[in-house]
């Protein structure tokens, strides 16, 4: 004979089980938070106006995200290139560098006497400003017998990419190579009408690293420059 339902004995809930659904009832009914009270500040006004429906560009969602990238980046006080950097820096050069970064913005001349290390303290300098995109695309101005050692310190001590034009050209790429040349090339054409650009050497570079000529530009460039760290 088959049992109807009014004959069906139904188990009765142990104590943990009924805890567990009503565990689950207060979760399931519990109000969802409220994204603005959580949202970043950067991100509330244009969450307010998504929330909303309005329509937002996306230029001004790509320059809210650029915003907050830049906030939540670590400050001078961090060396974010400790990780890709092949040696050991000095107490001293990594007290200097914190110094021309912190107080100085990049713009210093860093006279130390011959030895001390003053293309390390530079190309830290420089790996810092990189690794924050405030430095895509750098030139390195120094005296001839330096060139080779320049690119040689940058690419094994810093693993950044370097390049030396030949001729006034050079391949570009998305790594945005460091272009190290020569003072006597820098005043040459076509090296020169390449390096300095028909807007002028301060839109065509976003850092120069100087060394050499004591923060004097090669002669016959432009007077104005990009930011610089000379070392002398």
């Amino acid at each position: 004979m088959l049992a109807t339902a009014e004959t069906i004995a139904m188990p009765t809930p142990t104590p943990i089980a009924a805890a567990a659904a009503t565990a689950m009832a207060a979760r399931t009914n519990r109000a969802l938070p409220d994204p603005l009270a959580e949202a970043p500040d950067g991100y509330r006004h244009l969450l307010e106006r998504l929330l909303g429906g309005a329509r937002v560009r996306s230029e001004r969602i790509n320059l809210v995200d650029a915003a907050a990238a830049v906030w939540s980046r670590p400050g001078f006080d961090t060396l974010m290139s400790s990780p890709t950097l092949t040696f050991e820096p000095f107490d001293y050069q990594l007290q200097t560098v914190a110094t021309v970064l912190g107080r100085m913005r990049g713009r210093a001349i860093l006279a130390d006497e011959v030895g001390l290390g003053k293309t390390i303290e530079a190309a830290l300098v420089l790996s810092e400003l990189r690794l924050r995109g405030l430095a895509r695309r750098v030139l390195v101005i120094t005296p001839a017998g330096l060139v080779d050692q320049w690119r040689e310190e940058l690419e094994r001590k810093f693993c950044l990419p370097t390049i030396v034009p030949r001729r006034g050209e050079w391949e570009s790429s998305d790594e945005s190579p460091v272009v190290v040349v020569s003072i006597a090339t820098a005043r040459r054409d076509p090296t020169r009408s390449a390096l300095v650009g028909d807007r002028g050497i301060s839109s065509s570079w976003t850092r120069l690293i100087d060394c050499g000529t004591h923060g004097r530009p090669p002669a016959g460039w432009p007077a104005n420059s990009p930011p610089a760290t000379c070392c002398c």
